[in-house]
């Protein structure tokens, strides 16, 4: 596992932060995701898709990176991480199941502290992916078997 090069807990945390800051990985916005509705999106998008749906609507989508590594030193468990099993190879909710359950969670007593997410197809940029994006997601698989591991996150399995 990539998580065993590290000496100890403190380097893995600064490997992520890092990873974090540079756009590497981003974190979902989970005020987006709790405000948001079936209109605006009905089911998870690729992370280039989000960019652009940011872009065009002017919508905070994405925690800025300064922000999401401090949400992430905080270690107060306010970043969640998602992992599950994909519908499809290249969809993991094509009905928008997953963002529906994750919306309920976000917008329950119990995900009402988290303000960042980590969604692996929302927070690494997918296939098709253009030379930049492709570094970046390799860059990403360095530390992102880690980002569930540690302290930092909420993790939920679904």
């Amino acid at each position: 596992m990539a998580c065993s090069k590290y000496k100890n807990l403190g380097e893995l945390d600064e490997a992520i932060i890092a990873a974090v800051k540079k756009g590497v990985i981003k974190l979902l916005d989970t005020a987006f995701l709790r405000d948001s509705d079936d209109k605006t999106l009905r089911y998870i998008l690729r992370r280039q898709d989000l960019e652009k749906l940011e872009k065009e609507t002017g919508k905070r989508i994405f925690m800025k990176p300064d922000e999401a590594a401090a949400a992430l030193r905080s270690g107060d468990r306010r970043i969640g991480s998602l992992t599950y099993g994909w519908c499809s190879p290249s969809d993991p909710d094509p009905s928008g199941e997953y963002l529906a359950a994750v919306r309920r969670f976000l917008r329950s007593p119990l995900g009402a502290h988290v303000t960042g997410l980590f969604w692996d197809f929302a927070s690494l940029p997918q296939n098709p992916r253009s030379p930049s994006q492709d570094d970046f997601f390799k860059k990403a698989l360095k530390v992102m078997g880690c980002v569930g591991s540690r302290r930092p996150f909420s993790r939920r399995r679904g």
